[in-house]
């Protein structure tokens, strides 16, 4: 969304649909604080999530921009598509987490498989004081219906998430659930501060995620924030390295309470991610900050994933049921998380 369009919005809420990006269906919610632009045709993803006052962009999307096109069944048969066509944004994550996996017959690709698919939607609610979408899908390699809620008030910093998803045979499924949200610049950078609340646990993903090395120097387990290097020096996983440090993934939980706060002393705001614990006991903490100069990333990206997830590692369902974090559904089970974005602005204390 450009400048001029943002300081001409209408004051209250709003919803604008029928909109497109190249091929893709999209739909814009809007309040006098927030724009938001989702996907409708992939996975309703949220590919802009503007703080209008500052006109800043707090989701990240890499320089290779958001895929135009609309996936063909050639794609899907690609079991890498999420990360050959992946740009940054927010995405739902449902069944399978991470790398492609097997199991008990079915094979299932990287992050597979409604972050990849077309949604569908119904306009919940639309008056100045409220506006609420309500996105739809129905899962094809196991039966399930997926549906997540975006809700904006007027005049108010908060998103109100709700998801819902509901096995819809008389079935146990075991899956992994997860919410698989990135941020970089211009919202990002290494003056940001990570906060989390009371001494959660870190789990070190068990290898190295880029063949340029990790950051830690042992997968063995710590508290928040500090890990040891190759050198056995102190990393403070709170503070956001500069530029070309190497990549890591974490995997952290045991919270006091469930929720991440990024603050961005650059531009003066702060973001609060608050979720429910219940379902998502675990929150992946991705970090890629330029030194992976291979393939998919040529060393272009300045990012970090938070992610809170129902399950850990990242290599697949298959590993996760045999790590017994797989979520399990009930026959006819239905799972409800409410999570909430907050933006706020910090505040400035001046010398002098």
């Amino acid at each position: 969304m450009n400048k001029k369009s943002l300081e001409r919005a209408a004051l209250g809420c709003n919803i604008k649909f029928g909109l497109s990006h190249g091929e893709l269906e999209c739909l814009v919610l809007e309040n006098e604080k927030l724009y938001l632009k989702i996907l409708v045709d992939k996975g309703a993803d949220v590919i802009e999530l503007i703080y209008k006052p500052t006109k800043t962009n707090l989701i990240w999307i890499s320089e290779r921009g958001i895929p135009e096109k609309k996936f063909t069944s050639n794609d899907y048969a690609n079991d890498f598509l999420f990360t050959d066509s992946y740009a940054g944004g927010w995405q739902t994550i449902f069944p399978n987490g991470g790398l492609p996996s097997d199991l008990n017959g079915m094979h299932f690709s990287q992050h597979d498989e409604v972050a990849l698919k077309p949604w569908k939607f119904e306009v919940l609610e639309e008056s100045a004081n409220r506006a609420s979408v309500c996105f739809e899908i129905f899962a094809e390699k196991l039966p399930f219906r997926i549906t997540k809620t975006f809700t904006l008030e007027k005049d108010s910093p908060y998103i109100l998430i709700e998801e819902s998803i509901e096995n819809l045979s008389s079935k146990e499924w075991l899956t992994m659930w997860g919410s698989h949200i990135t941020f970089g610049p211009p919202f990002l950078s290494e003056k940001s501060k990570i906060i989390l609340y009371g001494n959660p646990r870190v789990v070190p993903h068990s290898e190295e995620v880029d063949i340029g090395g990790r950051r830690l120097g042992t997968t063995s387990e710590f508290d928040w924030p500090i890990g040891l290097d190759s050198n056995n020096m102190e990393i403070d996983f709170s503070n956001i390295p500069k530029p070309g440090t190497k990549s890591e993934l974490l995997y952290i939980s045991n919270f006091e309470k469930p929720s991440f706060r990024i603050e961005s002393s650059d531009l003066n705001l702060a973001i609060d991610f608050q979720w429910d614990e219940t379902i998502f006991p675990y929150l992946w903490y991705w970090q890629e900050f330029g030194n992976s100069n291979e393939y998919p990333w040529f060393g272009k990206n300045f990012n970090i994933g938070l992610e809170p997830f129902s399950s850990f590692p990242t290599n697949g369902l298959a590993e996760a049921v045999k790590n017994h974090t797989a979520m399990r559904f009930d026959p006819k089970e239905i799972k409800t998380a409410i999570s909430n974005f907050k933006v706020s602005e910090l505040q400035i204390t001046r010398k002098g």
